[in-house]
């Protein structure tokens, strides 16, 4: 239910349209917001754990860097 209140208040994450009756959005958009959400964990688990083995993995890639 709060993401329906949240689309109908144009506050959720990804921008969305009403189209026939239901709720879309553009897959680019989607992409963006989920390379979005992934950097931002990776910065976050790298700030919490500095010296990580999985601090040389990329959050674009997955690859060593």
């Amino acid at each position: 239910m709060r993401a329906y209140n949240e689309i109908s208040t144009d506050s959720f994450s990804v921008p969305m349209q009403k189209r026939a009756g239901k709720w879309v959005t553009d897959i680019r958009d989607v992409a963006e917001h989920l390379d979005a959400e992934r950097a931002a964990t990776v910065a976050a688990h790298n700030n919490r754990y500095p010296n990580s083995i999985t601090n040389n993995w990329s959050a674009r890639s997955c690859t060593p860097v």
